[in-house]
């Protein structure tokens, strides 16, 4: 098991430490990462700090993953029903308009076969709900394509690591590169000693309106990503945001270049 963070030092704050009380636009509540420079940090050089936040693994996968799964195999799927419905002369829109039920109805009064009929119900959480369906093959590799990128780091705009902290068991978090958010640096100071609740209730609309503290909890530095992972997700951060997209060279140029120097 690699060790991924450190202890957190009381009223110490670097490049690296994990606090547990971002708040995001839609009154949502996540740890957060601080990714400023260790050097600006470290002389006080800027009135914030960057950070970004970062999501449990199953909380990710609900808001992100789960759409990007839809998106990659939502057509495949449709034309699948589409082709079982053809077959029997019932239009492709007859699930959605006229439901399930009656849609069936039809189509066992036309002897609808039973692999074609398993097939229709297996896929009704997608088609009603617009739910992921685990058991179809479909699914399931696009499911596992996308978190193969996320184990491998080969996704642009996130960062996965399996634990935030010490003594837990590989849990799963994805620092999120999209969305980044500052604080006050005196904020993330205050964090570093434990901002308490009612500390936070006199400014929560103010100067603590990027955290978010329910009763009795305590804003507090709950580990530190150690060297050199936070070096590698800062590199990662910083090429995300520097990209630079440029046109793609003519066809006809590449065409030129193709028939001077390729190998026929």
């Amino acid at each position: 098991m690699r060790a991924l963070t450190n202890e957190p030092v009381i009223g110490h704050v670097t490049q690296g430490v994990i606090f547990n009380c971002l708040h995001l636009v839609g009154d949502d509540k996540t740890f957060g990462l601080v990714i400023s420079a260790k050097c600006d940090i470290s002389h006080r050089k800027s009135k914030t700090v960057l950070c970004l936040p970062i999501f449990s693994l199953e909380r990710w996968m609900e808001a992100v993953g789960k759409e990007e799964v839809l998106a990659q195999t939502g057509k495949g799927v449709s034309k699948s029903v589409a082709d079982i419905l053809f077959k029997y002369g019932v239009a492709k829109e007859a699930l959605k308009i006229y439901g399930y039920e009656s849609t069936l109805k039809v189509l066992e009064a036309k002897k609808i076969i039973k692999s074609d009929l398993d097939k229709l119900l297996l896929v009704r959480p997608y088609i009603e709900n617009n739910e992921i369906v685990p058991q179809l093959k479909l699914f399931k590799e696009a499911n596992n394509k996308l978190l193969d990128s996320l184990w491998r780091n080969t996704r642009a705009d996130a960062h996965f690591l399996e634990r935030i902290f010490l003594s837990e068991h590989a849990t799963g978090y994805v620092v999120d590169f999209t969305q980044p958010i500052t604080l006050y640096r005196e904020v993330v100071d205050e964090l570093s000693l434990g901002l308490e609740k009612f500390k936070y209730d006199r400014d929560a609309k103010g100067r603590y309106a990027n955290l978010k503290l329910d009763s009795d909890e305590c804003g507090e530095i709950i580990s530190v990503i150690a060297s050199p992972y936070i070096e590698h997700i800062l590199q990662r951060f910083t090429h995300f945001y520097s990209r630079i997209g440029t046109q793609d060279m003519a066809e006809q140029d590449l065409h030129h270049l193709k028939g001077k120097y390729e190998i026929a």
